[in-house]
């Protein structure tokens, strides 16, 4: 393992891999810099303007989500009332074991 490692750290210490890695950054740098990329960040672009369809299929849009929100709501508000009903059964059949707990106590008095 300790050879493995060695030769390794020599193949990175050697002129010719150091020189093949700034070959390889100084070309990466030449790719950014020949790139569109700084013309677009550069580039001012206008705000559109909202059409009359754009507009309308947005207010589609906001209707949609209402009802999809109102759905949503009446969903949960009547998981919410079942889950309410769950717990006073539970609550209920916990007060009857307690009630059987304490008359089983009681007799072992």
């Amino acid at each position: 393992m300790i050879i493995k490692l060695n030769f390794f750290f020599n193949i990175l210490n050697t002129h010719n891999f150091t020189r093949t890695m700034n070959n390889l950054a100084s070309e990466f740098i030449w790719e950014i810099n020949s790139s569109n990329t700084t013309r677009k960040r550069n580039k001012k672009s206008t705000p559109k303007r909202s059409t009359s369809g754009n507009f309308s299929s947005l207010k589609e849009e906001l209707v949609q989500l209402k009802i999809e929100m109102r759905n949503r709501m009446n969903f949960l508000e009547d998981e919410i009332d079942s889950l309410k009903a769950e717990n006073e059964q539970l609550r209920n059949e916990i007060k009857v074991y307690a009630t059987i707990m304490s008359e089983i106590q009681n007799s072992w008095i």
